[in-house]
């Protein structure tokens, strides 16, 4: 019950009045069928011992209302309800069985969207501690074997006890010990096997979410690192780790349809077996003929309740096999479920100065803090550059710039307001950000700049102004479908060069009023990076500009220098002034 009480936790108000509406009509297809079997019986009996119509009180209101006086009368009336019955209650079956993949649908798509928004909506040292692969897993994956291989199994198994538990009660009326023995037999054959096969089902269902997820992770490596596998000749090597983890997931899909399919084969030759007997023993009987009504309601009632059982128990084996992939999400749906509706907050205007106060940072599980004490300012449509030694913070001190990262203590202020998770939305829309390694997706070049923009929604003469600054307009020029052309996934198509003005441009199109390069131009050959300082030149007093580099031909011309070390600023100033009096600029002045 404490599982039921989880899942049912995942459910928001809507799907919840939706699945009590599904057991309602679960209820009425149910009655349907106990209606359709009493009639069937009637009319057994009717044509089998015609004597009994006259002592057959339950079908005296229904003769007087349709005037069937004769025992032929009687008959024919209950082979006409019979069969309007039978036609009712399939319709109704039909409608239930559509109303449930409906759902169960729907409910995959639900979880499917909501852990997608969750994910895109956490912050960015939670993707740092989060496997991509093991999210788009859990999107992917998980959240589908949950809907279709849990709750589906659930919704089905309420339909079949619900169905089995009226045909129980109706034969318990009809004769007690018959239909305990049936209860008993069914029970012990199921339980037992069920008991056999449950630890097993529970150890192939944690396999098959391990090797989805290492089979996740394996196709994005490899497809990620394709230059370097090509490059290595290392094919073989990922394609067997890679065998390896589809075939164990396989191999655990096979067993566990394997035990859940089982008991139906074993239930039907116990069946099969005992049919023969008991109608060898009533023909050698004189009651033969006045079993014959008795012996059909169990025969009909058999073959409502044998398919019921084996799809309770092979349900049963399927969320077993299938649990792992609750617990693999149930932690995010249910955050997912009370993040609330996201606002856009409205920008907030930068006029004046950024000013770091007091800012420390460590990351999560970190030795050592990543920022110390932090105090600056930086002053509108200025170039600032940051520069250190690889760890020293430079990065994660402008990653706290742009938002990325929440400060542990200490403030970051624009014009004198403090940036909180409340306003946060309204500061990053100042911020545009070109790395070295900026990301371009498999979409065209127009996308690529208005990243996050409809296409139709494109603002083409800002699109043509952004690329113009960009420097772009002769490469695109060139280029047979101009703005529309693709260029690949992480824009393989394109240099170094021109994918970091793509990012400059996107920058722009966004109206950012901070442009951040970090490394942007480390990895560039020397008149690219002089064509992207160029750049850079062409906006200061425009754009206030901050600078990560390590090459002393992108900083010389910056307004203000910080030099950070060990999670500190421990000098800054001019060019002119930390090349007087600082030994770190003199080794740039030798690179």
């Amino acid at each position: 019950m404490n599982f039921i009480s989880q899942l049912l936790d995942l459910l928001d108000a809507k799907q919840r009045k939706n699945f009590i509406v599904l057991q309602v009509v679960v209820i009425i297809m149910s009655l349907l069928e106990i209606i359709t079997l009493l009639l069937i019986w009637q009319l057994i009996t009717a044509v089998t011992n015609t004597e009994a119509l006259q002592i057959q009180t339950i079908l005296q209101p229904i003769n007087q209302l349709f005037s069937a006086e004769k025992p032929q009368d009687v008959i024919n009336l209950l082979a006409g309800l019979s069969i309007i019955a039978i036609i009712v209650n399939n319709i109704v079956a039909i409608l239930v069985n559509k109303y449930t993949i409906i759902f169960a649908n729907t409910l995959s798509a639900s979880f499917v969207k909501n852990l997608y928004h969750y994910y895109l909506n956490q912050s960015w040292i939670y993707h740092t501690k989060h496997n991509s692969s093991h999210l788009i897993t859990k999107i992917q994956s998980e959240s589908y074997r949950l809907s279709r291989s849990v709750i589906m199994p659930i919704i089905s198994i309420n339909v079949r006890l619900i169905l089995s538990l009226f045909l129980l009660v109706t034969l318990v009326n009809i004769n007690f010990m018959i239909t305990l023995w049936l209860i008993l037999i069914f029970s012990i054959c199921y339980g037992f096997i069920y008991y056999l096969v449950y630890r097993r089902l529970g150890i192939n269902g944690q396999k098959i979410s391990f090797y989805n997820k290492k089979r996740f992770r394996l196709a994005h490596l490899g497809l990620d690192s394709i230059r370097d596998i090509l490059l290595f000749n290392k094919q073989s090597y990922f394609t067997k780790r890679f065998d390896n983890a589809v075939d164990n997931s396989h191999n655990s899909v096979i067993a566990n349809d394997h035990l859940a399919q089982m008991p139906r084969y074993i239930i039907e030759l116990l069946i099969l077996i005992t049919l023969p007997i008991v109608i060898l023993y009533f023909s050698n009987n004189d009651l033969f003929v006045q079993a014959i009504p008795l012996l059909s309601i169990y025969a009909i009632a058999t073959l409502k309740l044998l398919p019921s059982f084996g799809r309770i128990y092979l349900n049963i084996s399927t969320i077993r096999s299938n649990i792992a992939a609750f617990y693999s999400v149930k932690d995010d749906l249910l955050a997912a479920k009370n993040m609330g509706v996201l606002c856009q907050d409205n920008k907030i205007e930068f006029n004046q100065s950024i000013e770091f106060k007091q800012i420390n940072f460590s990351y999560p599980n970190a030795v050592k803090p990543a920022l110390i004490d932090i105090n600056l300012s930086i002053n509108k449509n200025k170039t600032i550059a940051i520069i250190g030694k690889s760890g020293s913070g430079k990065s994660t001190l402008v990653d706290v710039l742009a938002g990325l990262l929440p400060p542990n203590s200490g403030q970051l202020l624009v014009d004198g307001q403090v940036i909180s998770q409340q306003n946060l939305g309204g500061w990053k829309q100042n911020i545009g950000y070109v790395s070295q390694h900026i990301f371009l997706g498999d979409m065209s070049i127009e996308d690529n700049i208005a990243f996050g923009v409809e296409t139709q929604n494109i603002d083409a003469i800002k699109l043509e102004q952004c690329i113009e600054f960009a420097q772009l307009t002769q490469f695109i020029g060139q280029l047979s479908h101009g703005v529309n052309t693709i260029i690949g996934e992480r824009g393989v198509k394109l240099s170094g060069g021109q994918r970091q003005r793509i990012g400059i441009a996107r920058a722009l199109y966004h109206n950012a009023q901070i442009i951040i390069f970090d490394e942007a131009t480390n990895a560039l050959d020397g008149i690219t990076e002089r064509a992207i300082i160029e750049t850079m030149d062409y906006f200061s007093q425009q754009k206030t500009i901050i600078l990560i580099a390590h090459r002393l031909n992108t900083i010389k011309h910056c307004d203000v220098i910080y030099l950070m070390d060990k999670g500190k600023i421990v000098d800054f100033g001019s060019y002119q002034h930390l090349q007087e009096n600082n030994d770190y600029i003199k080794t740039l002045n030798d690179i």
